[in-house]
């Protein structure tokens, strides 16, 4: 007992040594990136607005193309030759009288005169109430898919074209007024949408070389607007960004038959819808649309 005793003395003392502080280091902070889209300010079913319906489909009003000319929103539809035009605050509502056989799939305000677009590859002038002859595209067509966007360029004198799913020159096209018919050279476009529907112009000042384009795909439910600039005798399409129109709760499409787009300012966008499949002439329409069956056949116009 006394030798363990004495070994137990002469241990040496335990000396505890403190524990290293653990340093935690923060993760890095992630931002999600914002992305950007486009806000519903007002729309109107067309059938609302007070017109009588067109006669072709059962009436249904297949809004095809959009643009703006004396201060007015001028809308064709691809199911009847009328053209139907409105006051920018969605009220006097008129319907021409003019009725005129054709697939009208465009229309743009070139002057004292409108330029429609026939879907096969023409484009027909509208003056004075009335029609004139159909005046032929210099371009090839992709897979019979023709003509979907006009917009004009005034001091330029070039009628820019959108080819739905793309012409075999490329989506986006100037056209020259030359001898009866238009011929075409193609403006590279850097984006790639789903498809092509629609195309807008804005520029400020009274002879323009620089716009803001906007570039209306209807598969991708969205809108590319970027710039646009004409030097040295050729157009060429700068940076962008697509914006996409208001989806539902689940991120689901609510504007799947947006057929054309006119700028009504630099930040302001009007947008008319095709009918969907089954649809009635004048559904019940929630404002804003909750879903596309109260979308359609519609002018809306949204705030970037």
């Amino acid at each position: 007992m006394i030798f363990l005793a004495a070994c137990i003395a002469e241990s040496p003392p335990v000396v505890e040594t403190p524990p290293t502080p653990v340093v935690e280091t923060p993760a890095p902070v992630v931002e999600t990136p914002r992305v950007e889209g486009l806000t519903w300010v007002d729309g109107r079913r067309i059938c609302a607005l007070g017109v009588e319906r067109l006669e072709g489909d059962d009436g249904q009003f297949e809004a095809s193309g959009l643009t703006v000319a004396d201060g007015r929103l001028w809308v064709a539809f691809d199911n009847s030759g009328r053209l139907l035009s409105l006051a920018p605050d969605l009220t006097d509502a008129q319907l021409t009288a003019t009725p005129r056989r054709g697939d009208h799939e465009a229309i743009t305000a070139a002057g004292e005169r409108l330029l429609i677009a026939d879907e096969p590859g023409s484009v027909v002038p509208f003056v004075d109430g009335a029609y004139g002859d159909p005046e032929p595209i210099a371009v090839a067509l992709k897979d019979k898919k023709g003509i979907e966007g006009l917009a004009w360029a005034d001091c330029q004198q070039t009628l820019l074209a959108l080819c739905e799913d793309g012409c075999k020159a490329g989506p986006l096209l100037a056209l020259t007024e030359d001898d009866g018919g238009w011929s075409a050279a193609s403006v590279p476009l850097p984006v790639a949408l789903k498809d092509y529907a629609g195309l807008a112009l804005h520029a400020e000042g009274a002879c323009p070389s620089a716009y803001t384009l906007a570039v209306l795909s209807q598969k991708s439910a969205a809108i590319w607007i970027g710039s646009l600039a004409f030097a040295e005798g050729r157009w060429q399409a700068g940076e962008g960004a697509v914006l996409p129109l208001p989806r539902d709760a689940d991120g689901r499409k609510i504007y799947t038959t947006a057929e054309g787009v006119a700028f009504l300012s630099a930040d302001r966008l009007a947008v008319v819808t095709d009918a969907e499949d089954d649809q009635p002439p004048c559904g019940r329409a929630d404002r804003p649309p909750s879903d596309a069956a109260h979308a359609d056949q519609s002018v809306h116009i949204f705030q970037r």
